[in-house]
């Protein structure tokens, strides 16, 4: 049930979520976007966003929500003031909490026995991890790369990139860790450093929703995240733009090697000539795919043959569960690194009188502190062990009543 927020628990909440530097999801422009409160002053707040330029308007109401503290808070709430990587919005109407859920949640009854499977291998390497997972599968007839060979590719690497740059190189975080602000963005992030145009500086947009690209607002996020004040913050990133104009590059791309939730390198390409066409989306694309490509023949030509595994199963405390899913925090971080939002799980529900297997996808996760909260939602689950779960949960049966508001049973 929808609740009204009063003053002095919205205040803590927000205040939470800039501490917690928790993700504020926003419609805006027929997508869902993600940003960051700087500010939040009475009824004004204050946003960090990497949001197409074209899609702010001054004057438009749009819907906002986030997670903090186990508590889903919505407002809506008009934007007065857009630039490049900050937007300012003025609350127009009451801030709730505690939205409609399908199913109640509980907490987990004494004799219930989860246990979890992260669908693919895992594995345990010296890389960077990044904070977010990517699945390394084969590429098949669609890609313009044969992983085959690992040495045939590298060929293949140097013969696209010598026509269109000055420099280029394939670095692997074996022998060597990330250094520069740049390649250790590229590490933590997974995000591909690009900018097509140095003497314009750091791109304030990414043109793919889902996040390819690192922008302005990355590096002014990671300066405020080790200490830095906004305003000291961009002249750091002021800084960075203007050592690359003194290196003389005038266009540039690190591309991350991706293995699982690992950047294990990234392929590099840099132009200081004159006269050579700075490089667009198509050479973004291209090198994105060959470092995708190359992570995979990486693997099925044995690089990681010798690596430890991780145990498919991993420790989970369970806050509470419904029908419709659970919420749980890990024991793993690196693990908790690996699950986003749309990473599936397989899920074991052992009770005494049954076992109930689920597959179920992450819908939302946040921090509070050093904990990492994860809530799934369960995709696919046999009609039988759906009324064997919700009797056991509720005490009572499956009624027709229920069916309106059953997701994730199967066909």
């Amino acid at each position: 049930m929808a609740v009204l927020i009063h003053t002095v628990e919205r205040d803590f909440l927000f205040r939470t979520a800039i501490e917690e530097r928790v993700p504020v999801a926003c419609e805006i422009g027929g997508g869902k976007w993600y940003i960051r409160i700087l500010r939040a002053d009475e009824n004004r707040m204050t946003f960090l966003h990497s949001i197409p330029a074209r899609l702010l308007k001054v004057g438009t109401e749009h819907d906002f929500r986030f997670v903090v503290l186990s508590q889903t808070v919505a407002f809506r709430a008009m934007i007065i003031e857009a630039k490049d990587s900050t937007l300012v919005a003025e609350v127009r109407e009451d801030v709730i909490k505690n939205l409609s859920r399908k199913f109640v949640r509980r907490a987990p009854p004494v004799d219930l026995a989860v246990s979890f499977s992260f669908k693919g291998e895992r594995y345990a390497l010296d890389f960077p991890v990044a904070d977010s997972y990517e699945s390394i599968e084969d590429p098949g007839e669609s890609s313009d790369f044969d992983p085959s060979d690992v040495r045939a590719l590298v060929q293949e690497f140097d013969a696209r990139a010598s026509p269109i740059c000055s420099d280029r190189r394939i670095t692997l975080f074996k022998d060597r860790k990330p250094s520069g602000l740049d390649e250790l963005l590229v590490a933590e992030t997974g995000r591909a450093y690009y900018n097509p145009t140095v003497l314009t500086g750091l791109p304030s947009t990414d043109p793919y929703p889902e996040r390819r690209i690192l922008v302005h607002s990355d590096f002014v996020e990671h300066g405020m995240s080790h200490g830095l004040e906004l305003a000291f913050a961009e002249e750091e990133v002021v800084r960075f733009e203007r050592s690359k104009r003194s290196e003389g590059i005038l266009s540039e791309l690190m591309a991350p090697i991706r293995f699982h939730e690992y950047v294990i390198g990234i392929v590099h390409i840099a132009n200081s000539k004159s006269g050579l066409p700075p490089f667009d989306l198509g050479v973004l694309g291209t090198f994105t795919e060959f470092a995708r490509v190359f992570a995979w023949s990486l693997k099925i030509n044995g690089y990681f043959r010798n690596a430890p595994k991780r145990t498919d199963d991993y420790v989970a405390e369970i806050i509470d569960v419904s029908a419709g899913g659970l919420m749980f925090t890990l024991l793993d971080p690196e693990l908790s690194k690996a699950l986003n939002e749309g990473s599936e799980i397989s899920v074991a529900l052992s009770t005494p009188r049954r076992t109930v297997n689920a597959i179920a996808s992450i819908r939302r996760r946040y921090r509070d502190g050093r904990v990492t909260y994860f809530a799934a939602g369960f995709l696919g689950m046999a009609p039988e062990d759906f009324r064997f779960l919700f009797e056991y949960l509720y005490g009572r049966g499956f009624t027709d009543a229920d069916v309106m508001s059953v997701e994730g049973l199967k066909a």
